[in-house]
């Protein structure tokens, strides 16, 4: 089939590799001037199964809704704030896993199985194609107080229901593993996560993209697509250079943009961009910089180390502008830093600063599989859980495309439930 694909972000780039590798001939438009400029560029990288649990990732949502009533960190929200944003924030708030039988445990449990699908294609991808990337293996959820450390009993007992690693280590375990961590700052112990993993999304994406480009894949950079218009052989795409193009199908990958092209045909999505910030810095002295990838629970911070350099991301804006960088979001970034790995980063000039959406719907899942529109199919609003989900995401709808049988159970992910 001639099949577009909509976007070049990680999720675009997955999604013209499954593609492109069942045979068919695809084109990836994408309104920026490379890959992965948007939401992939320096995003935390973060691979992990445990993060799709609501009770670890409406922490964040939880904490950062009481942030509004004042907390100094967390989420920062304008004062042209809408009540359609603020109706979206209090449901987005509000997730939680209940007893086995009710509906959020089997969202939860979708979730997972299309993260463990990902986490599995992620590999075998890697491997077929000798992928070398900036990565680490593991994953510490650092905990500074008691109380962070009660309020992950109950997700950590639906993760151990789960059959998911992970181990509770006290301080001094915690020290063994990561040895540069700053011994004055408090810490009572960690969740070590061994089968979460960082990666470099950026650069992966330049990897796939060469590698779709061997497989004949064409990429239109700098043309966006401002309408999609059903035609008898599939789908027609106005692009924004004027011109149109055919194609016997088209998977929208387009983030927050997504919700304009289906918004005609009377779709509509509540997704609001979820800002966040990331400082990158050449490591200054590998034995003072993290082995792996360390999450701050209370701040919201995540610290990794990516090939030679160190990269800190977090904070949540909502509403934001990307070109509008807020002052305290990045100062807790730095705080983090400097209170766990102080030598870790050349923190001077070269210091790359970035803030990027994180598209997210307010039932914390994703858009995955047809529209309901003949010949288009969607693949957004994955959230802070995009570089987790990808590839298992893009898998299904390449088999749904191509009529192959699909394992998972996608109800849940269906652009329906709105």
């Amino acid at each position: 089939m001639k099949i577009a694909v909509i976007g070049a972000g990680i999720l675009g780039i997955f999604m013209a590799h499954e593609l492109v590798k069942d045979g068919h001939e695809v084109t990836i438009f994408e309104s920026k001037a490379s890959v992965a400029e948007g939401s992939s560029f320096a995003n935390a990288g973060v691979m992990s199964l445990a993060l799709t649990h609501p009770d670890i990732s409406s922490w964040l949502f939880n904490s950062t809704f009481r942030s509004v009533l004042g907390s100094s960190y967390g989420l920062h929200v304008h004062k042209s704030f809408s009540l359609k944003q603020w109706a979206w924030l209090i449901k987005r708030s509000g997730g939680h896993v209940a007893d086995p039988l009710s509906t959020d445990h089997q969202k939860w449990k979708s979730l997972l199985e299309l993260a463990r699908l990902s986490a599995e294609h992620f590999d075998i991808t890697s491997s077929d194609l000798q992928l070398s990337f900036d990565g680490q293996k593991g994953q510490l959820i650092l905990l500074r107080t008691e109380s962070d450390d009660r309020s992950l009993t109950t997700a950590l007992s639906h993760l151990q229901s789960e059959g998911l690693s992970f181990k509770l280590l006290n301080a001094d375990d915690t020290y063994r593993l990561e040895p540069a961590l700053q011994a004055d700052t408090p810490l009572v112990g960690a969740v070590h996560l061994p089968e979460d993993q960082i990666a470099n999304c950026r650069q992966l994406a330049q990897l796939l993209k060469q590698h779709c480009e061997k497989l004949q894949a064409k990429f239109v950079f700098q043309v966006g697509v401002n309408a999609l218009k059903t035609i008898p052989e599939g789908v027609e795409l106005q692009l924004s250079n004027g011109t149109s193009a055919s194609f016997q199908a088209a998977v929208v990958c387009s983030g927050v943009k997504a919700a304009d092209l289906l918004k005609p045909w009377g779709i509509a999505c509540p997704m609001e961009s979820v800002y966040g910030y990331s400082i990158s810095s050449p490591m200054k002295e590998p034995l003072n910089a993290p082995q792996s990838a360390i999450w701050d629970l209370k701040h919201q911070v995540h610290i990794s180390r990516l090939g030679q350099r160190v990269r800190v991301s977090g904070s949540y804006e909502l509403d934001g502008d990307p070109d509008d960088q807020d002052t305290s979001s990045l100062k807790i970034l730095y705080k983090t830093l400097q209170d766990w790995f102080p030598g870790a980063a050349q923190l001077d000039q070269s210091t790359q600063v970035w803030k990027g959406a994180r598209p997210t719907l307010a039932d914390g899942l994703p858009v995955v599989g047809a529209s309901g529109i003949k010949g288009v199919w969607l693949n957004f609003g994955h959230g802070n859980l995009g570089w987790t989900l990808a590839m298992g995401s893009a898998n299904v709808i390449a088999r749904q495309i191509s009529e192959r049988h699909v394992t998972l159970n996608m109800e849940h992910f269906g652009i329906h439930r709105f």
